[in-house]
């Protein structure tokens, strides 16, 4: 009979063929051998699904389950985690790696600090290159629930499910809500009604996973209007279930501002933007609620992009019409 893992690893797959080894044999690499591996196939249209099914029949403590139809990374994730039989839940991409004592530290984190998630650092590779500073990982403001939010609202704990490790029964009685098809911001939103769940959270120092830049992947890939459909929906789903939690409400309307003058940073325009929030959403993109509640570099950042960089396109459009 088989013995139960201590830590189930869930994986999200979607067309990940080439680089899905290199995840999976870092998982054969850890320290800690009491795990086990759902990977999750979400339609992939390439030979993800082959290359999986060979760590399968080498080794039991990989399991594989499909979705005929592409449904995003947030339902994959919900497969895994509906199938999951350890105490435990970690997450990690395809295109990722793990550190060879990921679990290991975390786990054992986790059980010295009687905390529901351990969150941990990032090692960020681009074209080569390692950064372990752009993930910050810290808890300034206490352990407990309103510090582990506040440390995420303020950019000091990543959105990221990857790089963290998570009590099992956070995700039932009831099960947290999912969106098909939601193609980015599904992460942090699981983190948030996660958070909300838990008496104790805890960070460790130690670098446990490898995230890889990935153009092609839904965070590379651009900001189509599917992802800014997403971010904004995102944006209505954390007001909602922050609104209860009044001493959160500065950091809470400043999160909002700060992702919303992203989204015109990186390419969306104002005027989309706060069609899709909607009337009755409390925070728009004007030049008060950038003044009011942004922060730093993206309250001049959003004022230029939101309102300046329109303003200088319409202009040079006349003039070239006028030098016609």
């Amino acid at each position: 009979m088989d013995t139960c893992p201590v830590v189930s690893i869930v994986i999200p797959l979607y067309n990940v063929e080439a680089l899905l080894p290199r995840c999976l044999d870092s998982i054969l690499a850890q320290t800690r051998t009491d795990w086990e591996v759902i990977g999750v196939d979400d339609g992939s249209s390439d030979g993800t699904a082959a290359v999986f099914e060979r760590y399968v029949l080498a080794d039991s403590r990989f399991r594989l389950a499909r979705h005929s139809e592409n449904k995003g990374q947030m339902t994959a994730r919900h497969t895994g985690c509906s199938l999951a039989r350890g105490a435990w839940i970690l997450f990690a991409d395809g295109d990722d790696a793990l550190r060879p004592r990921a679990v290991e530290v975390l786990l054992g984190a986790a059980l010295a600090e009687g905390a529901d998630i351990v969150t941990g650092g990032v090692d960020s590779v681009r074209d080569g290159k390692s950064d372990t500073r752009r993930f910050s990982n810290v808890l300034r403001y206490g352990n407990d629930r309103t510090g582990a939010f506040r440390a995420m609202l303020r950019g000091e704990i990543t959105h990221s499910l990857w790089n963290k490790i998570y009590r099992a029964s956070l995700f039932r009685d009831p099960e947290p809500r999912t969106w098909d098809h939601m193609t980015n911001a599904e992460d942090a939103l699981l983190n948030y009604q996660l958070l909300g769940r838990i008496t104790r959270i805890a960070a460790v120092p130690d670098i446990v996973y490898t995230y890889y830049h990935n153009p092609a992947s839904s965070t590379g890939s651009g900001l189509s209007a599917a992802a800014v459909e997403s971010h904004v929906f995102f944006q209505k789903q954390r007001l909602a279930l922050l609104q209860d939690q009044p001493s959160l409400r500065r950091d809470l309307y400043a999160a909002v501002v700060r992702d919303l003058c992203r989204l015109c940073i990186l390419g969306s325009d104002r005027e989309t933007v706060n069609r899709l929030l909607g009337a009755d959403f409390p925070l728009h993109l004007t030049v008060r609620d950038i003044v009011r509640y942004g922060n730093g570099r993206y309250r001049i950042k959003g004022v230029r992009q939101a309102y300046l960089a329109p303003l200088l396109k319409k202009w040079k459009q006349l003039f070239k019409s006028l030098e016609r």
